[in-house]
């Protein structure tokens, strides 16, 4: 199992368990995301008065795919544009937080 960080077609980007989907002849064509949440920056209103400043961002991590039964999603490859390793913040605040759901 491992964490990475996805961009979707959709412009979404989705931290998650990765595995490829493969088939009998070796070739990838999708992907299990398991666990996944949308990764969401956010930041303050700036003003063209701060314009110059660095301003904080923080990250907000909400379930992707929330209403599904499944924990592991199934997603086709050419729906992927990158897979990649995530900030290290962003790893550890996945880990942590994916316990935090609980559905009824």
């Amino acid at each position: 199992m491992t964490i990475k960080l996805a961009l979707l077609k959709s412009g979404e980007e989705v931290i998650s368990d990765i595995d490829e989907m493969i088939t009998d002849k070796q070739v990838v064509v999708g992907y299990y995301f398991t666990n996944p949440c949308r990764a969401m920056l956010t930041t303050p209103d700036i003003s063209p008065q701060d314009s110059s400043e660095r301003q904080p961002v923080s990250i907000k991590l909400i379930p992707w795919f929330p209403l599904a039964q499944e924990d592991k999603i199934p997603v086709v490859a050419d729906w992927v544009i990158s897979i990649v390793e995530p900030q290290p913040k962003l790893k550890a605040r996945c880990n942590h937080s994916k316990h935090f759901y609980d559905f009824i």
